[in-house]
């Protein structure tokens, strides 16, 4: 069934909510491997990618484990898969003679790893009075971010989620094969050193007529909150092409054609420009870009270089901004999604 933009899958009819502690898995490269040149819904193109996976998870629900299986899989929707990928996760759970549950985030929302909104749902309606065993409780995924050969993982959302989970962690090669621990532990960002108020002098951005703003990312960067916070009594033209001669106040966001920004210029008759670029750093648009993703907003690719030449071309020199963390105005949700390590 679907419930709340989660796909759940679960091999047994009565839940019994008796559960304190909680055995999760990831399922692609931890529990299936999925066969070359096959569909990742086709229900027959896996195989469990260690023998002893029915045993131990087996071994887990005889010590008194909830046993659960949480994926992220936001590409089925959009691909109009789910029914096809529900039918193969049903296959997979006829392996288990013991009750195990399969989530599956549908969205890139809170429910989505690394956020902890499938183990949330878990300890809401699985665990006995919600206290969970964190000590002996952890999560199973091959999303360490380790860089080194032979993984190369493709991310680390699998052990920031155990750490904003507050349980253990192991690899798929530490659990299933003992092999020694292969992944470090995560390097923590903290968003709230960035609440440093910004060290340039605000008081003359009034007197501008038109502003030009540039992030490395298409979206959510920081340039609408940015534009909203220091210039009040402007407005945001997303679309430069349909400039007018009109003399409001307007910002622009990343245009990077020469020519228009002439034809902008000379339209307008303006004297004060301003421009802007937040030279904000890889991790802080990192995580400005999952919070992006976890909060129900489209990702965007990212921008290596803004149009750091604006200087030369007009003779306008260029204002860097440093980040600046504000959740001021984030929703009760927002606000605890932007706390977790993203």
């Amino acid at each position: 069934m679907i419930l709340d933009n989660l796909l759940i899958v679960k091999n047994y009819d009565k839940d019994f909510k008796k559960y304190v502690k909680i055995a999760a898995f990831d399922l692609d490269n931890t529990i299936i491997n999925n066969l070359p040149n096959r569909a990742a819904e086709d229900e027959r193109g896996w195989v469990f990618r260690y023998k002893n996976v029915i045993s131990k998870m087996n071994n887990l629900h005889t010590e008194g484990y909830l046993v659960a299986i949480l994926s992220n899989q936001s590409g089925l929707i959009l691909a109009g898969t789910v029914s096809k990928f529900k039918r193969k996760i049903k296959r997979i759970m006829k392996n288990f003679n013991f009750p195990v549950i399969f989530i599956a985030a549908l969205y890139k929302d809170f429910y989505r790893k690394p956020s902890i909104g499938m183990f949330n749902f878990l300890v809401e309606y699985h665990i006995l009075d919600g206290n969970i065993d964190h000590k002996n409780s952890f999560y199973v995924g091959d999303a360490a971010g380790r860089s080194h050969l032979p993984f190369n993982d493709h991310s680390d959302c699998d052990i920031k989620f155990a750490y904003n989970a507050n349980i253990e962690f192991y690899t798929p090669e530490e659990f299933f094969d003992e092999q020694p621990k292969s992944h470090k532990n995560i390097e923590f960002f903290k968003i709230d050193s960035y609440r440093n108020e910004i060290s340039f002098d605000t008081k003359n951005f009034i007197n501008f007529d038109i502003v030009f703003v540039y992030g490395n990312a298409v979206k959510y960067c920081g340039k609408t909150h940015f534009s909203k916070k220091y210039f009040q009594n402007f407005s945001i033209l997303r679309n430069p092409q349909g400039i007018s001669k009109t003399n409001e106040k307007i910002i622009f966001f990343d245009v990077y054609d020469e020519n228009l920004i002439k034809k902008i210029i000379r339209n307008r008759k303006i004297q004060n420009i301003g421009v802007f670029h937040l030279s904000y750093d890889k991790k802080v648009l990192k995580y400005l870009k999952r919070l992006g993703e976890l909060s129900g907003k489209k990702s965007e690719s990212l921008i290596e270089n803004c149009n750091e030449n604006f200087s030369s071309f007009f003779d306008i020199p260029i204002i860097s901004v440093p980040f600046i963390f504000d959740d001021t105005d984030f929703s009760p949700e927002l606000r605890k999604i932007s706390q977790l390590q993203l």
